[in-house]
């Protein structure tokens, strides 16, 4: 497996999790303030795997430039 895969199966395996944690609170009839503070870090974590998706693509194309010669 590679780099890129490995990273994008570690993120989606967090996001999955996450979401869960989310639907329980969701669930909840009362009020948890950690409910709101999960919301705030699964944003951020969405955000973090965008840049980071972003970021091994650009290592990609630099590597097929690389073997490509270009």
């Amino acid at each position: 497996m590679t780099f890129e895969e490995e990273t994008r199966k570690l993120f989606s395996n967090l996001i999955e999790r996450m979401n869960r944690i989310e639907a329980d609170f969701a669930h909840n009839k009362t009020v948890d303030p950690k409910a709101v503070k999960i919301e705030v870090d699964t944003s951020a974590v969405v955000k973090a795997i965008a840049q980071i998706e972003s970021a091994l693509s650009d290592i990609q194309a630099r590597e097929r430039a690389t073997i490509d010669g270009k």
